[in-house]
């Protein structure tokens, strides 16, 4: 089960506040967290981890600053061979076509960190890898893989509640791996963005192709969604089998469904080399 402790859009953790209203937060340091159940041993799952900031890096969170509970996750200890590697929880951050790889690292000493996977001292007994010195840029998400041999843990995501109204999100032709770049659940009906393209209504099968997409993994398959414009007001995603949608007059159902806090995404655009897309805040802080 995921548990979401939010300031800014569902509950919240405040140095000192009184709430009026649950969407609005008064408070000058505004911070709070999301526990997100991690994916089977072996399995994969698709986390947000740039959802609130570390207070330190602009609009993007260091590799060592994701999860806060790494102690709690599955290492691989240091001169354990290549074996280890196995035994170890990994993280892969797209870059747009292919991914930096990551695993979970326990050192001679210390707590463990994350470490660029294939780090040759990982494999000489007495030696300790590097940690990594990367970030992972806000409005994108990542891959976390639990170690075949591991214990599937809650992953705890904490920091600083973004304050800006609008952020911009580099999205590439094809696929990019994205998150909502806000602290908070995001239902569909209010994800709009600027710089979108839509299918028009009535245009036919032929319109989904040049359509923006976006994909949310569900644990064993992708839920998927088309940017529609309707035949008056704006753009919004809808199913795309949606029946309406194929017929001249009659307008698409817009989704709901909701993108938890916590959890990323697949956009596909069909734009030639790329564009920025512009998200928007949904929750209010006085």
């Amino acid at each position: 089960m995921k548990k979401a402790l939010l300031t800014a859009a569902l509950a919240g953790i405040i140095a000192s506040a009184a709430f009026a209203d649950s969407n609005v937060v008064s408070s000058a340091n505004v911070v709070g967290y999301v526990q997100i159940e991690a994916a089977a041993p072996g399995a994969f799952k698709l986390l947000s981890v740039s959802q609130f900031s570390d207070g330190t890096t602009n609009n993007a969170i260091s590799i060592q600053d994701v999860i806060k509970n790494l102690a709690d996750m599955n290492p691989d200890v240091a001169g354990s061979g290549l074996d280890g590697v196995i035994d170890g929880d990994k993280l892969y951050v797209y870059n747009g076509l292919t991914y930096d790889e990551y695993a979970l690292f326990q050192p001679t000493s210390g707590s463990p960190y994350w470490t660029t996977l294939g780090d040759t001292a990982w494999y000489v007994p007495g030696m300790d890898a590097t940690a990594s010195a990367d970030t992972v840029a806000r409005g994108i998400s990542c891959w976390i893989a639990t170690a075949a041999t591991g214990i599937s843990t809650n992953l705890v995501c904490s920091g600083d509640v973004y304050l800006d109204d609008t952020f911009d999100v580099s999205i590439k032709e094809g696929y990019t791996l994205v998150s909502y770049p806000f602290s908070s659940d995001i239902t569909l009906d209010l994800l709009t963005l600027t710089n979108g393209i839509a299918d028009v209504a009535g245009s036919g099968l032929d319109g989904v192709i040049d359509a923006d997409k976006l994909y949310v993994y569900n644990g064993s398959t992708y839920d998927e969604y088309v940017l529609f414009q309707p035949t008056a007001g704006a753009s919004y995603w809808t199913t795309p089998g949606d029946t309406a949608w194929y017929v001249p007059g009659m307008d698409a159902t817009m989704a709901t469904d909701t993108i938890e806090l916590g959890n990323g995404f697949w956009m596909e655009t069909a734009t030639p080399s790329g564009k920025t897309i512009t998200f928007e805040k949904i929750y209010t802080i006085n």
